[in-house]
């Protein structure tokens, strides 16, 4: 009985695990490098405070060009 409960405890672990593993995968595959993605890094630059208006303007203008 003992070892039934350690059976499906290993079994629900490798699912969780397979299902963390596959949405890793989804997300990496849906097409990284746009310029939305290149814009997240001055976008989150900017709201913590590291740059300023004038720099995270002309970092925007540069992405989108």
């Amino acid at each position: 009985m003992g070892f039934m409960w350690i059976f499906w405890t290993g079994i629900l672990i490798v699912v969780f695990f397979m299902a963390r593993s596959y949405q890793t995968f989804s997300r990496d595959a849906e097409g990284t490098g746009d310029d939305n993605s290149a814009l997240e890094i001055p976008n989150q630059r900017y709201a913590r405070g590291e740059m300023g208006r004038g720099q995270y303007m002309a970092a925007k203008r540069d992405i989108q060009q």
